[in-house]
């Protein structure tokens, strides 16, 4: 085990902090001291953590979406964009980006990770600038994110993004770990 290593998001020096379960790895986890960005070791176990697109255990899927769908129609009913395109980034499989398209948004969808159901013939083309970039319950999933982070602000000027963000009395049994599935390797502060 390492006393220290790089910080994924600010590139200064994270200490350890404690070690825990994930899937079945004894996994280390370390604590920016510049950003406090909490992130796992370099994690060597996310072919088998993404070997199913959507984990079992996310049984908000479809919830989360409906929820995410009001968010991003209140922020564009205050905006002042009149008709905006919006990517939804690492969209699952579109459900949001066919709910959006369906209430009249001009939606497209990316996805490194997942096939897109809901939304097929609106994804992403790689080269689109966008006027809105959402991404939920993303973030914690970026492996290098320093880099995944400059490349998503490179697709959009205006982004919602969200995230379960830590305090400083974080409790080692917290369920946004992930335990079960291994997928977050990035934990935030505000």
């Amino acid at each position: 085990m390492n006393k220290f290593v790089t910080c994924r998001l600010c590139l200064c020096e994270s200490s350890y902090a404690f070690d825990r379960n994930l899937l079945r790895y004894n996994v280390s986890y370390y604590q920016c001291s510049n950003c406090g960005y909490l992130q796992t070791e370099e994690p060597f176990w996310l072919e088998q953590a993404y070997k199913e697109e959507i984990n079992l255990t996310d049984t908000g899927l479809a919830s989360r979406s409906i929820h995410n769908l009001g968010v991003v129609l209140a922020f564009f009913l205050s905006s002042e964009l009149k008709k905006p395109l919006l990517l939804d980034y690492s969209g699952g499989y579109g459900l949001l980006t066919r709910l959006l398209r369906d209430s009249g948004l001009n939606a497209f969808w990316s996805d490194k990770y997942c096939k897109c159901l809901f939304a097929r013939g609106f994804e992403d083309n790689g080269k689109t600038k966008y006027d809105i970039v959402t991404s939920f319950e993303v973030l914690e999933h970026l492996h290098n994110t320093k880099i995944e982070l400059k490349e998503i602000f490179k697709k959009g000027e205006k982004f919602i993004f969200t995230t379960c963000l830590y305090n400083n009395n974080l409790p080692s049994d917290w369920w946004y770990f992930g335990s079960e599935h291994g997928q977050h390797i990035g934990i935030y502060t505000r």
